[in-house]
């Protein structure tokens, strides 16, 4: 089990969007928890995001994220969607 955090796209404004973390145990995370990480991304807004650390996106995206297509329900990884490995989508 692993945690996770994902970036979500919003039918607002680019100041609207946000981030989602979903903990190990693969539920919602607890008002405790989001109020937390809330508190924290305020904090670096309020320093102009310094401190925040960044690596190049070609580097994050070759050695720790996996790409997803997702249509309905049904999600994949586009190796799947490619090649077939895995089974059926």
């Amino acid at each position: 089990m692993a945690d996770g955090v994902i970036t979500t796209p919003s039918h607002n404004s680019p100041a609207d969007g946000g981030i989602k973390y979903i903990p190990p145990h693969g539920g919602p995370a607890g008002a405790t928890t989001t109020g937390a990480i809330e508190g924290i991304a305020n904090e670096f807004r309020k320093a102009g995001l310094a401190g925040v650390r960044r690596i190049p996106y070609e580097r994050a995206l070759s050695k720790s994220a996996n790409r997803l297509s997702c249509q309905g329900s049904r999600c994949w990884t586009s190796k799947q969607a490619v090649s077939g490995i895995g089974g059926s989508a």
